[in-house]
């Protein structure tokens, strides 16, 4: 689950980097976002978002651990509030408000980052504590089977896409860098 934060956030921030990009082009910017927008409705929420709350919501729930379910309740709404400003960013990028799209979808970023962190300091730390190596491996196989379903091809396609346009950004900064010296 780690290693999917990293490239939800990767696609976040590269993300950002699409801001006033509309002023050169706008048909490219509506390419680019609605990419990225069906990146984190398919990999972020039918990947990363169905494993927690089907696996790992679920088995933290059925543990005594105090407080559990007010942790898991806030994470639920964050993936509903998640869920919803992607559905307001594709309305404001049909309406062709790109100004507005873009506040969402910084918002977006700044809430899915804070998130994350949340998730991996508290939720899986707390995990690491609560349950044995062997079930947390049980777990990781249940999560593995929902991606198996999900199509583990396309889950694949979707990482590289991130992967390929973060190396891309990396290299336009590197190059950036170097003509400024």
């Amino acid at each position: 689950m780690y290693s999917e934060h990293a490239i939800i956030l990767d696609a976040a921030y590269i993300t950002l980097s699409l801001d006033h990009s509309w002023e050169e082009d706008s048909l490219k910017y509506e390419n680019n976002l609605a990419l990225m927008l069906d990146f984190f409705t398919f990999y972020g929420d039918k990947f990363h978002h169905q494993k927690e709350e089907e696996i790992i919501f679920r088995s933290l729930l059925k543990t005594d651990e105090p407080d559990i379910a007010m942790i898991i309740n806030e994470m639920l709404e964050h993936h509903d509030d998640f869920r919803s400003t992607v559905s307001e960013i594709r309305e404001l990028l049909y309406r062709k408000e790109y100004a507005r799209a873009q506040e969402k979808i910084t918002f977006y970023v700044n809430t899915i980052r804070d998130h994350i962190i949340n998730e991996d300091e508290i939720l899986f730390s707390l995990m690491d504590s609560i349950f044995s190596k062997e079930e947390l491996d049980v777990m990781y196989d249940n999560c593995n089977v929902i991606d198996e379903k999900l199509g583990l091809k396309y889950k694949r396609e979707l990482e590289n896409y991130v992967t390929n346009l973060k190396i891309k950004s990396d290299e336009a900064l590197q190059r950036a860098a170097y003509q400024l010296h």
